[in-house]
């Protein structure tokens, strides 16, 4: 399965992106647009926040500081996430 957001054949891809997609923070590159799309469809707005990421902890869904899953996503330390929360 190709990873929407690669373009990458990789065996652990699911929800339409690969692991170490969906694992690493969003950088701003040619794929804002899906993205963006993404985040509308799930969110109702464009997560812009600095630690905006397809979370895999929440099968891939969009997700911020702003977000309440960001609380509970194992993909940032606890401590970053107190920081970030408490701004």
């Amino acid at each position: 399965m190709k990873c929407r957001k690669c373009n990458e054949d990789k065996p652990d891809a699911g929800f339409g992106h690969c692991f170490e997609c969906l694992s690493s923070p969003k950088v701003s590159d040619s794929k804002d647009s899906e993205w963006n799309a993404e985040c509308i469809k799930w969110r109702g707005k464009v997560l812009t926040g600095s630690k905006a990421h397809y979370c895999w902890d929440w099968d891939g869904l969009p997700v911020d500081e702003t977000c309440a899953e960001f609380g509970c996503c194992s993909c940032y330390s606890e401590e970053e996430q107190i920081v970030t929360t408490s701004v």
